[in-house]
């Protein structure tokens, strides 16, 4: 199972908004980056190998032309993902999702406006017995 490949169809399906694990050059006004940026795994193997646990760490970061539309986005993408251990949208069962965070960026490289951002993070469960 990947989950980052997982998460980009299931955000651009419900968007209708590029998805992706990088940021495209140029980026787009619109864009929802998914990263996995740690949690355990022991992908069925080993001495558990009947059992797949994966419990990723994810941030996305949703960038829009302007506040109201990032924080739309992000509304949706938030939803989605709170609501994932009743809905089970992956190929793995979630048993949980917690989002410990939620921030607004108004990015800039060397003081040039990039783009409107909301940052989400989440930790997630995921298992299933082969």
């Amino acid at each position: 199972m990947d989950i980052e490949a997982e998460l980009v169809q299931a955000f651009e399906a419900l968007t209708g908004e590029e998805s992706a694990t990088r940021v495209p050059k140029p980026a787009p006004a619109r864009f929802i980056h998914v990263r996995r940026k740690g949690g355990s795994t022991n992908g069925a193997r080993g001495d558990a190998a009947s059992v797949f646990r994966d419990k990723p760490l994810i941030d996305v970061m949703v960038s829009a032309e302007d506040e109201d539309a990032a924080v739309a986005l992000a509304d949706q993408i938030e939803a989605f993902m709170l609501t994932a251990v009743q809905t089970q949208p992956f190929t793995v069962p979630c048993y949980e999702v917690d989002q410990f965070i939620r921030a607004w960026s108004d990015d800039d490289l060397d003081g040039v406006f990039i783009a409107p951002r909301v940052w989400l993070s989440y930790r997630m469960s995921l298992r299933k017995n082969m």
